[in-house]
C-alpha cells in the first residue's frame, strides 16, 4: 500500500509539472504570436530610432557650419516657424467656423522666432553637452536626477561626513536621485557641467521659455 501511495504521489507531481510546462510553452507561443503581429510596429520603432541616431550625429557634424553661417540658417528657421504659425492660424479659423458642430475649439499658441545669437550659441554649446550622452543609463540619469535632487540632496548633504552618508550616498547615486551633495567648496547639490542643455539633449530641441539656448530676438 505504501508503494502504491508513493507511485500515486510521483505521478501526481509529474502531472503537475507537465501541466505547468505546457502552460509555459503556450504562453511563450502566445508571446511569439504577439511579437509577429506587432512586427511592423517593432520594425518602425527600430527604424525611427536609427534615423534619430543618424540625425543626432549629423547635427553634431554640421553644427560648426551652422554656427559659421548663422544668419542664413536663422532666416530659414524663422521662415519655417512663420509658415507653421500661419498653418495653425488657418486651422484655428476653420475650427472656429465649425464650432457649432465641434465640441470645443483648440487654441494654438504662436511659436516664437529665434535670434541669430541664440542659434549660434545653441550650435556651439549643445554638441559638446550632448555628445557624451550615448546610453540609456545616462538618459535615465538626466531625466531622474534633476527632478529628484531638490528633495533628496539636502537630506543626504546633512548626513555628510558621517558613516551614514557613506552608506546612503552610493545607493542614492546609483539610482540617480541626487547631485553630489558634498558641501562647499564641493559640489554642494549643484547641477553638473552642461546641465542647462542636458534636458534639451534628451527631451526637446526648442525650450518653451526665453531663458533657454534659443533666446527670442
Amino acid at each position: 500500500m505504501a508503494k502504491r501511495g508513493l507511485v500515486r504521489t510521483i505521478f501526481k507531481r509529474l502531472g503537475i509539472i507537465l501541466i505547468n510546462a505546457f502552460e509555459t510553452i503556450g504562453g511563450l507561443l502566445k508571446l511569439f504570436d504577439l511579437t509577429l503581429r506587432q512586427f511592423a510596429w517593432l520594425l518602425f520603432v527600430t527604424g525611427l530610432g536609427l534615423l534619430l541616431l543618424w540625425a543626432r550625429e549629423t547635427f553634431f557634424d554640421i553644427a560648426p557650419s551652422i554656427a559659421s553661417q548663422v544668419d542664413a540658417w536663422t532666416v530659414g528657421i524663422n521662415t519655417l516657424i512663420v509658415a507653421v504659425d500661419a498653418m495653425m492660424i488657418t486651422i484655428e479659423a476653420i475650427t472656429s467656423i465649425l464650432a457649432s458642430i465641434i465640441s470645443g475649439q483648440p487654441q494654438f499658441d504662436a511659436i516664437p522666432t529665434v535670434s541669430a545669437e541664440g542659434v549660434q550659441e545653441f550650435c556651439e554649446t549643445v554638441p559638446p553637452a550632448c555628445a557624451p550622452i550615448n546610453s540609456a543609463a545616462l538618459v535615465l540619469d538626466i531625466l531622474i536626477r534633476p527632478a529628484a535632487s531638490p528633495a533628496v540632496c539636502p537630506t543626504v548633504r546633512y548626513m555628510y561626513p558621517t558613516w551614514v552618508y557613506d552608506i546612503f550616498w552610493p545607493v542614492v547615486d546609483a539610482f540617480a536621485l541626487s547631485y553630489d551633495p558634498t558641501p562647499a567648496p564641493g559640489n554642494n547639490c549643484q547641477c553638473n557641467e552642461h546641465c542647462t542643455h542636458q534636458i534639451a539633449c534628451v527631451v526637446r530641441l526648442f525650450p518653451d521659455t526665453t531663458s533657454g539656448p534659443f533666446p527670442l530676438p
